[in-house]
């Protein structure tokens, strides 16, 4: 008899879409600036939730092998 794999619990926060990454509302340097610090944040909030699930799933199917 082989036992059930375990499913994961993954928290709803880890679920979410990453929001859209916007567009600079100007082409003057303090607005293309804003823009990046702004693209810069989104991603790195979505990057450490993708790190986050991934954690979440390797500890379920392969004993725990972190990034």
């Amino acid at each position: 008899m082989v036992a059930p794999t375990p499913r994961p619990v993954i928290p709803e926060a880890f679920l979410v879409r990453c929001d859209p990454l916007p567009n600079a509302q100007g082409g003057k340097l303090g607005d293309l600036l804003k823009n990046h610090v702004e693209v810069a944040r989104l991603y790195h909030l979505c990057a450490q939730r993708h790190g986050d699930l991934v954690d979440v799933v390797r500890s379920a199917t392969d004993g725990g092998a972190a990034r």
